[in-house]
């Protein structure tokens, strides 16, 4: 899959009820988002994460890193994209104590 198919799929994807997706793909689109501010530098590869609402904004931030004068599939520009949320993913956290 290359990277505009993965930007497709996930499009797609975010909208269905469980949007689940690997570790492996969650980190590439924030590779292809250019590692937004915002969001956490990478996930687990070996995980999986139900991301509707932020896995639209990695797909916004990638076409539009990707494709400035704009979408090879949509064929315009998609203008300036709103500050990226965080994403709240599972951390490390000590047990509570018995």
């Amino acid at each position: 899959m290359n990277d505009n198919d993965l930007i497709n799929y996930c499009e797609g994807h975010c909208k269905t009820e469980r949007a689940l997706f690997s570790g492996t793909d969650v980190n590439r689109m924030i590779e292809l988002a250019g590692y937004p501010e915002d969001y956490v530098r990478s996930v687990d590869s070996n995980q999986f994460f139900s991301l509707h609402f932020e896995m639209e904004n990695l797909v916004k931030l990638a076409r539009t890193r990707l494709y400035p004068t704009g979408s090879p599939v949509e064929g315009k520009n998609q203008g300036p994209l709103p500050t990226a949320k965080i994403i709240q993913f599972p951390t490390k956290t000590k047990s509570p104590a018995p």
